[in-house]
């Protein structure tokens, strides 16, 4: 694609929802996390905010990373029943890189555990297609409605009409993975636990959207 179609690409791109990054985690060793219990947190009652801790036990279990900006994860380990799940706030400047490898301290962190990553991401599209879409649009008209005492009363409203527009689009697929290791801060030789994840996206991107027609 040229320069003028990706930068098109960009404004008309219909992102899917956020998925979290997930797989499995096996604890060499148990481990205790910050949790919060959100409480009133974020209505104007932050007495009711409490900082709790909970303790991941040794063994396998599911986890997913959930990227709520590219500064801020959540991640949730489900063992068993259990389901537990802890902020992890990158510091500025530092992130997830699309691919390579990156270390977080437990200090940058604010975490009882160090953090390396390896990502890698893979990245596929299918060929431009063209077609047609379902689409609504509006327009001012005058609309009347009998009213049993004064007969009709007519005013201009908005109203919304269905139609159809002609478009062009391709498919991008994006698959993400991840190879993480947590370790004793400042003793990476000293292992708490190895992760492994993916994350599949297919997002729906538009390099033409004409005007929307009526039926």
């Amino acid at each position: 694609m040229n320069s003028k179609l990706l930068l098109l690409c960009a404004a008309l791109l219909g992102l899917t929802a956020c998925e979290p990054i997930s797989g499995s985690i096996n604890f060499v060793k148990s481990i205790t996390v910050k949790t919060q219990q959100q409480g009133n947190c974020g209505r104007g009652e932050m007495d009711a905010c409490q900082t709790t801790y909970s303790t991941i036990p040794v063994g396998e279990a599911r986890f997913d990373l959930l990227f709520r900006n590219e500064q801020s994860l959540t991640l949730t380990v489900k063992s068993g029943k259990k389901s537990i799940a802890t902020d992890i706030m990158l510091p500025k400047g530092k992130t997830l890189p699309a691919n390579g490898r990156v270390t977080f301290t437990s200090r940058e962190l604010s975490q009882p555990f160090d953090l390396e990553a390896n990502m890698r991401t893979e990245v596929s599209e299918t060929p431009e297609e063209w077609g047609w879409e379902e689409c609504t649009y509006t327009t001012r008209e005058e609309v009347c409605h009998r009213d049993s005492k004064k007969g009709y009363i007519c005013q201009i409203e908005t109203v919304e009409h269905r139609g159809t527009r002609d478009v062009r689009f391709f498919y991008r697929t994006t698959d993400e993975y991840l190879e993480g290791r947590l370790s004793t801060p400042g003793n990476a030789a000293d292992l708490i636990a190895t992760m492994s994840g993916t994350r599949h996206d297919t997002d729906k991107v538009y390099t033409y959207q004409g005007q929307c027609l009526r039926h």
